[in-house]
């Protein structure tokens, strides 16, 4: 099953749940980011 929740904060793409699984993360100000936003935002860690 696929559900529209929301759209990303940053970009604005289509924020879905599928088959229960968040395909974005939810902030602390309770708004949404994709993934790809989140990856770009967080510095790499090696």
């Amino acid at each position: 099953m696929k559900e529209l929740v929301g759209y990303c904060k940053k970009c604005e793409k289509e924020i879905y749940c599928i088959d229960g699984f968040l395909n974005g993360l939810i902030q602390e100000d309770s708004s949404m980011i994709c993934f790809k936003c989140n990856e770009e935002m967080e510095p790499i860690k090696r």
